[in-house]
């Protein structure tokens, strides 16, 4: 087996291994009826980015990320679908859920009919997988900053930690063999985040084992 092969195949692993590891919180919202475990807005950026992943992989003849974004797009849609059935008003996550999916198809219709040439709708397709992956890596920010204000390190998985680093370096590999700027330069800002977290562990470690 080839290198390429290799990251490849490790690239789908982890990523099905991330996407595996969400369904128990998925179990939780359901049988908690909470939707406050799983984070609707990700769920409904990442059914997003996965179709728009699909297209992206039919243009490049690539199977490996169609078929990573065909089994994205049903888990997400599995826990969009949850949070609105447990949601108390459900007309808020439905409208989201509408106007996203409205969205994107006046999004496709605008690269058929408007931009037509196949080039720079490949461009297109991966500058929206770009920004919305960037925002998904950005976001744990967050956490290093209420790490330092709380000077404690307890609101940060290990276990979440660990899978992202895995899944942030296969993508950067897999998007560097492929030489492809809008998969592998989004994993940059995963692994700077996760850096900060993994900083906020060692400083404030001792904390964490007292609380």
């Amino acid at each position: 087996m080839e290198v390429f092969e290799m990251v490849e195949l490790g690239t789908q692993l982890v990523t099905y291994l991330m996407m595996i590891s969400a369904i128990p919180a998925c179990i939780a919202v359901y049988k908690f009826r909470d939707p406050n475990k799983l984070n609707y807005i990700f769920c409904l950026l990442g059914l997003l980015n996965a179709f728009a992943g699909i297209v992206y992989g039919q243009i490049l003849n690539n199977d490996a990320l169609i078929t990573i974004n065909w089994v994205s797009a049903v888990f997400q849609a599995v826990f969009v679908m949850t949070i609105i059935i447990v949601s108390q008003p459900k007309s808020k996550p439905m409208t989201q859920a509408t106007m996203a999916g409205l969205g994107l198809l006046t999004f496709y219709q605008y690269l058929i009919h408007v931009v037509v040439h196949e080039t720079a709708i490949l461009n297109m397709l991966g500058m929206f997988m770009f920004v919305v992956a960037t925002i998904t890596w950005a976001t744990p920010a967050i956490e290093i900053r209420d790490c330092m204000q709380k000077q404690s390190s307890a609101d940060i998985s290990i276990s979440m930690l660990i899978g992202g680093i895995a899944c942030a370096t296969m993508w950067l590999l897999y998007g560097l063999m492929l030489n492809d700027f809008y998969i592998y330069s989004p994993n940059i800002v995963g692994l700077a985040t996760s850096a900060g977290k993994v900083v906020c562990l060692i400083k404030y470690s001792s904390k964490r084992k007292t609380e």
